[in-house]
This record gives structure tokens, sequence and C-alpha cells, in this order.
């Protein structure tokens, strides 16, 4: 197995098993009636789910049968870069929204966008440990 094989199976193992964990942990929440924090574990699911799909299209992408022009360095290389774009991309508006939440007092929003934030920051930092890992 090659090391954009590795990267791709050991990150998405990871985040496949975030998402159970948040999933399970939002089931036992709700079971417990604690309807808010089960939420929040959904919320969380939601954004493994996204960046899943992300990492999953910007490997696609980069390669695909059509992508023959780089040679595999420069394929993994560009594979982080497809990927980090995403991770800065998707999280800005909810950086924006934050920002106004905060200014309009509006707690409970910040916080879901704070934690759709946090959640994109761990992935990245998930990813950039397993991208150096390989690499």
């Amino acid at each position: 197995m090659n090391r954009e094989e590795r990267l791709k199976k050991s990150f998405l193992e990871e985040i496949q098993g975030k998402t159970m964990v948040s999933k399970a942990r939002a089931k036992d929440l709700l079971d417990e009636e604690r309807q808010d924090e089960a939420n929040f574990e959904k919320i969380k699911t939601n954004v493994y789910d996204i960046f899943e799909k992300m990492f999953n299209i910007s490997y696609k992408n980069i390669y695909s049968a059509k992508n023959q022009a780089n040679t595999d360095r420069e394929k993994y290389q560009l594979l982080e870069v497809e990927f980090l774009k995403f991770l800065e991309k998707i999280p800005a508006p909810w950086k924006q929204k934050a920002i106004k939440d905060k200014e309009h007092g509006l707690i409970e929003d910040l916080i879901i966008e704070e934690l759709k934030i946090s959640t994109a920051e761990e992935i990245r930092d998930l990813f950039q440990h397993k991208y150096e890992k390989f690499q």
C-alpha cells in the first residue's frame, strides 16, 4: 500500500471512528433526556461527515485517471492543498457568524458556531498529523 492509500485509510478510519463515537454519545445523551448536549454531538457528527466527504472528493480529484500530469510526490502535495482549501473555505462563514452572534449576544448560536469551528480545527490537525506521518 503506497503512502496516499495509507493516509486515506488511516485518516478516514479515525474520522469514521470519531463519527461513530459522536453518534453513540448523542444517543446516550438523548436517552438521558439531555437534548441540548445531544444536539451538540449531532452537530459534531455533521461536521465529521462533511469533511469525510470533502476528503474523498479531494482524493478522487487528485488521484483520478484524468490527473496523470503530476508525479506521485506532487499529487500527494496537491491532496494536502486541495483538502486544506475545504478546511478553510467551509468554516469561513461559521467564523463570520460567530463574530455576529457574539456582537448580538446570541450565546447559544455562538456556542454552536464555535463547536463547528473547533471540530473543523480538530479535523485539520488530525489530517496534518496523518499527512506528515506518511510523507
